[in-house]
């Protein structure tokens, strides 16, 4: 009796060893075909995690902001208006003004995502807020919003594949790295090769997007990464400035359930596309939490790397809470 039972274990084990083994290959097997599909696949995590959990409120006011370049600078995590509440490591080193005092982020040779070394860019959450004294009153949560600024690649800037821009994130923790979530999403630009663009969507898992969403022109679908909308559709120039203006609205939800009347109109130097069947969230809840303010090359792999040190310019932001505020 004894001797059947050792026999019995033994076989367990082997079989469990087994299972083990081919699931480790089965695994390696699954990430060598991931690594392959470069086309879209642009993150891999190559954010850091999205901000703290942070419970946003929604604003008690409608108005509007420009932030100041130079309060950032100076003052970073302590300024007021910016009110950062998420910061990757090492961005305040990675930031300084322009002999114009417009704020410059530094991308180092190398450099793409932002867990790589050597690191580029900056990455911050932000939830603006108004100051009026010692009164300070925030402008998210909100139900729509509209961040503008300026943008300006040197002449001779190096696009390689492409890179990040800022935008918004939605709900507690927002999507990005690869990792798309039920109560948020994100809002970003892109620019690609030659300064094509884009706006670069993490979409919820839950609900999906109407068939209309995959037909928007320039679609690509990242799966897991975000999709890209309009890509194409838009064009950066080198050496003067360029005006972006992106506008959210999140759908309504009734008591027949989540409605696709969601927003998203992104105009790049004049030219504007918008789409007005999109579904952010079926929570009542979950709101446009603030901005994502992000840049930096890539991308997954060395081969969205900044070829040589590099710079760019930005100026001018301004975010609402309010459609009229937001000239689109």
């Amino acid at each position: 009796m004894v001797r059947r039972v050792k026999v019995i274990v033994i076989v367990v084990c082997l079989v469990l060893a087994l299972g083990l083994a081919l699931g480790v290959g089965l695994g390696v097997g699954l990430n060598a075909k991931d690594k392959n599909d470069t086309d879209n696949v642009v993150e891999e995590a190559s954010s850091s995690t999205g901000p703290p959990d942070v419970i946003v409120n929604p604003s008690n006011v409608t108005s509007s902001i420009s932030l100041s370049s130079s309060d950032l600078v100076s003052n970073w995590t302590n300024s007021k208006s910016w009110n950062i509440v998420s910061v990757q490591k090492n961005s305040k080193e990675l930031i300084s003004l322009d002999s114009d005092g417009n704020l410059r982020a530094f991308y180092p040779k190398g450099s793409y995502k932002p867990s790589a070394s050597p690191q580029g860019g900056f990455q911050f959450y932000s939830i603006p807020t108004l100051v009026n004294g010692s009164t300070t009153t925030p402008l998210f949560g909100a139900k729509e919003a509209c961040v503008h600024y300026q943008v300006m690649f040197p002449s001779g800037f190096e696009f390689v594949k492409g890179g990040k821009l800022p935008g918004f994130w939605i709900g507690s923790t927002g999507g990005n790295g690869g990792n798309h979530i039920d109560d948020g999403a994100s809002v970003r630009l892109m620019w690609r090769k030659d300064g094509d663009a884009e706006a670069y969507v993490y979409t919820p898992t839950e609900p999906k997007q109407l068939d209309a969403y995959s037909k928007i022109p320039g679609f690509k679908a990242g799966n897991p990464t975000g999709d890209s909308l309009w890509r194409s559709e838009f064009k950066f120039k080198t050496g003067s400035w360029n005006t972006v203006k992106l506008y959210l609205k999140i759908n309504s939800i009734t008591t027949t359930g989540f409605q696709y009347d969601g927003v998203i109109t992104l105009e790049i130097n004049g030219v504007k596309r918008s789409f007005n069947q999109m579904v952010w969230t079926n929570d009542v809840s979950v709101m446009i939490s603030g901005l994502m303010l992000q840049t930096f090359f890539g991308g997954s792999d060395s081969t969205w790397a900044s070829p040589k040190d590099q710079y760019v310019h930005f100026k001018d932001f301004f975010t609402a809470n309010v459609a009229s505020d937001c000239s689109l």
